[in-house]
């Protein structure tokens, strides 16, 4: 189901790189994956992209 859910974040982020929640989840499932370098980027865009659309989000950035 990982591999599934890779797939559809993966399409959500082609169509709309800004949407943060997409690169938050494809981290947590990378994560889970032990894809751990991969899972440090998409935490990385999570952060850039907070502050970029500047999200105040506590628990949001605390999870990256």
């Amino acid at each position: 189901m990982d591999k599934q859910a890779i797939k559809i974040l993966e399409g959500v982020i082609s169509e709309d790189d800004e949407i943060i929640e997409a690169w938050y989840l494809l981290a947590f499932v990378l994560h889970r994956m032990a894809k751990y370098s991969t899972c440090l980027e998409c935490a990385k865009n999570v952060e850039t992209l907070a502050v970029k659309l500047k999200i105040k989000d506590a628990e949001l950035i605390a999870g990256t």
